[in-house]
């Protein structure tokens, strides 16, 4: 009896190494077939770039930065959304730019104003002049 419990566990142990050593030897074919689809969609990536004016987001986001109060702006669906703090830096605002006619319009801020931030206005400014000197170059 002792000899046939051997004999099983034997076995199962090669049955395992068996399964290890085929899925090891295939891991490379699995691969193959998966990083031409990674290959494709990481450049997919690279050519769809968003633009605003010619300015890519992270160019977009460097200035909002940059922009007194100003904390992060991104693109969505071809418009700019500027995050900028309140004056009292109780609030986040959001500002929502368009290019219309070949302006930059602000079409929305967020707030409970009476009357208007400077951040956007600002951010505006500094959006208009890099949008023109990438132009001219």
């Amino acid at each position: 009896m002792e000899i046939n419990k051997q004999i099983a566990s034997s076995a199962i142990l090669l049955i395992a190494a068996g399964i290890i050593q085929y899925r090891y030897k295939n891991s490379d074919k699995i691969t193959s077939t998966i990083s031409p689809d990674l290959e494709k969609k990481q450049n997919l990536e690279f050519i769809e770039e968003k633009l605003f004016g010619g300015l890519t987001e992270n160019e977009i986001n460097n200035i909002a930065t940059k922009t007194p109060r100003g904390l992060a702006a991104f693109l969505n669906n071809g418009m700019v959304k500027f995050k900028f703090s309140s004056s009292s830096n109780k609030q986040i605002l959001e500002a929502t730019f368009e290019i219309v006619s070949d302006e930059v319009v602000n079409t929305f801020v967020s707030g409970p104003y009476g009357n208007q931030p400077n951040a956007p206005k600002f951010f505006q400014e500094m959006i208009i002049e890099e949008i023109n000197r990438k132009k001219n170059q």
